[in-house]
């Protein structure tokens, strides 16, 4: 990110306890292509890798910027308090998914000092839960995308954002996304096709104590016991084909649907 052409290292010979009043100087030609209006100072402890916004108070007239109440001194530099930024959000998405689960996609062009993100959801639009953590990548000026599935999300309406969370605590949200979900309508299968693994989301409304797999010849292949939520059914010892997933209450089929082992 831009700063001025201009840092002030400051070694004093004692560096605890200070409580110090500095008046820094600078140049119009070391503005960088910066506004004044948007200057503030940014200390850094580690060799100016990662940079801590300290304030300060400008006047440019005299190019100078004043900060009361310094209790430590390093490395320091003046930037624009909007470009120093901890991340570069190009956008930040999240997408229902079969009806089932919701997708949640974002992409960052920069990141300055960031520690991680995480993922909150609400049914209302004001009040929020944590739903997953995803690590970031400290500093960086590569794109980078990310990536996470919400299993359990609400039935009906939802909300999603993106809590940015820096290596010093501070944090920053996205915009709010809009999902909408309809689990009442019927059974979901996925993936389909599949491999190895046969989610099922089944509405509580709908009662069922058993299921079984029938090939496309009509035999059962795979048979187990449903008491109440999802299933996770493992597929991977059936051969490629297609089979039926069969619902069943007190023998009677409930629902029956077409997926594709491969």
């Amino acid at each position: 990110e831009p700063t001025l052409f201009r840092y002030y290292e400051i070694s004093p010979t004692t560096n605890s306890g200070l409580n110090a009043d500095v008046t820094f100087n600078y140049a119009s030609v070391d503005l960088n292509g910066l506004s004044e209006s948007t200057l503030s100072l940014f200390r850094s402890e580690d060799g100016q890798s990662n940079w801590v916004e300290r304030g300060g108070f400008v006047d440019e007239i005299n190019n100078t910027m004043r900060l009361t109440g310094i209790d430590a001194f390093s490395t320091w530099a003046f930037s624009s308090a909007v470009s120093l930024l901890p991340v570069e959000l190009l956008y930040f998405e999240a997408e229902a998914i079969n009806n089932t689960f919701v997708l949640c996609k974002w992409e960052t062009a920069s990141e300055t000092n960031n520690s991680h993100f995480e993922i909150e959801r609400s049914q209302n639009g004001q009040q929020f839960e944590f739903v997953t953590q995803v690590e970031g990548n400290g500093t960086t000026n590569a794109t980078i995308q990310y990536q996470i599935t919400d299993e359990h999300p609400y039935n009906g309406t939802s909300f999603y954002r993106l809590k940015q969370v820096d290596h010093g605590g501070d944090f920053e949200y996205s915009e709010i996304q809009q999902v909408y979900i309809d689990q009442s309508s019927g059974i979901v299968l996925f993936p389909n096709p599949t491999v190895e693994e046969l989610q099922v989301i089944i509405p509580h409304s709908m009662q069922a104590d058993a299921y079984q797999i029938i090939n496309i010849n009509g035999q059962v292949v795979q048979t187990g016991e449903y008491e109440q939520g999802n299933l996770s059914i493992q597929v991977n010892e059936l051969a490629n084909g297609i089979y039926f997933f069969d619902l069943q209450s007190k023998g009677k089929s409930v629902k029956q649907i077409k997926f594709i082992k491969q």
